[in-house]
């Protein structure tokens, strides 16, 4: 949080009106406190980021454990075509392949989407913060300058 009084006393040495600067130096803080995030909030989203991975990572693995047991009924199931001498085994064994193989697509996907996301989240709130602060420093430097 920006200190006030340091400011306003900076600004009324340079020769500005108290009053002048006492209107800049809360401005200033009005600036930074609406525009910046804060550590919280920053911890909160990595936080939120954090859950959401997590509860797809589960999902995930339960959707592979799933996909598992699919799989190995669908593989018990062939075996026992493929004794009796089903013609259409290797046709159903195709099928099966392309079903998973879209659904782990789909997986894989929505994995990379959510990574994606977090990414540029996480640079727009850095890059938002970086911006905040050289925006401050250079109106202060500029107005300590004169």
């Amino acid at each position: 949080m920006l200190n006030t009084h340091v400011i306003v006393k900076k600004m009324t040495a340079a020769g500005m009106p108290v009053q002048q600067a006492e209107a800049v130096a809360d401005l200033m803080v009005e600036t930074v406190t609406e525009t910046l995030a804060s550590k919280r909030d920053l911890v909160e989203v990595r936080n939120d980021l954090q859950a959401d991975i997590a509860t797809l990572r589960k999902d995930v693995q339960t959707d592979i454990a799933t996909l598992r047991k699919d799989v190995q009924s669908d593989i018990a199931t062939l075996r026992r075509d493929m004794e009796t001498g089903d013609a259409n085994i290797r046709r159903d064994v195709k099928d099966v392949e392309t079903k998973l193989v879209a659904r782990m697509d789909t997986q894989i996907e929505l994995v990379e989407k959510l990574f994606e996301r977090s990414q540029r989240q996480t640079l727009q709130v850095g890059l938002g913060i970086a911006l905040a602060i050289i925006a401050v420093l250079g109106f202060l430097f500029r107005f300590l300058a004169k």
